[in-house]
């Protein structure tokens, strides 16, 4: 009877899609999404393009400010932790969003995303991704980059969604989304493939010293006179099976 492998998914490529998957989520619903609110804002809050088109340069600004101290942060604790703070607290802020009613907690509120998304998204994920590929790291970090791409292609279904239920609800929506989708999706990240006794690229271990030269001295001996080496090697075979 024929016996049927069993082929196991190199655990790389779970991470790879999880995080092609919170890209998808930040791209929608930050990165894009600010520009789909910004006409529903400017009517609700009866502020100028100018002062409103500042929140998003705030918000950019505090993310590249945040980004060296995120990297030493991701030495010291891991992506995994660092994701789970930042994508709960971008998700709060869009809960928080929804309830705004004047320009200035318009700020705060961007601030607070700003940093969620510099420890929940970036910055971990492609340091992830790169520490479990080398051979293959370019596809790898390609695919993930390919969520924001997807992301973006969505804008107009974040449009729908104001239309339909108005810009609070939407804004609480997306504070949902990234609570019940992006943040379970963080628990997946591991730091590095050696902390689950994997190698990156899921190669396999190399043969230690030890076996090697003992393959070899075995090999080399004759057999003695009156032993069948095949038989040997049969009884062998069947004693550990």
């Amino acid at each position: 009877m024929r016996q049927v492998r069993s082929v196991s998914v190199f655990y790389g490529w779970r991470i790879v899609l999880a995080g092609a998957a919170i890209f998808m989520l930040q791209a929608l619903l930050y990165l894009y999404g600010f520009g789909v609110f910004f006409n529903p804002l400017l009517k609700s809050l009866g502020t100028s393009r100018a002062a409103l088109g500042g929140v998003l340069g705030l918000s950019r600004l505090g993310s590249g400010l945040l980004a060296p101290g995120v990297g030493w942060l991701i030495d010291r604790y891991g992506p995994r932790r660092l994701m789970l703070v930042g994508l709960t607290l971008v998700g709060v802020g869009f809960l928080a969003f929804s309830g705004i009613s004047s320009l200035w907690m318009l700020y705060v509120v961007f601030f607070g995303m700003a940093l969620g998304t510099s420890l929940g998204s970036f910055a971990p994920i492609t340091v992830t991704v790169s520490n479990w590929f080398v051979r293959k790291r370019a596809r790898a970090l390609g695919l993930v980059s390919l969520g924001s791409a997807l992301g973006g292609s969505l804008s107009w279904a974040l449009a729908w969604l104001i239309d339909t239920f108005g810009w609070q609800r939407s804004a609480a929506i997306a504070g949902l989304c990234y609570l019940g989708i992006a943040v379970p999706l963080a628990s997946v990240f591991r730091h590095r493939p050696e902390q689950m006794g994997l190698l990156p690229d899921g190669a396999s271990p190399a043969p230690s010293v030890e076996t090697s030269v003992a393959g070899a001295v075995g090999a080399d001996q004759p057999a003695k006179k009156g032993e069948n080496p095949g038989a040997q090697a049969t009884l062998g075979g069947l004693a550990f099976t």
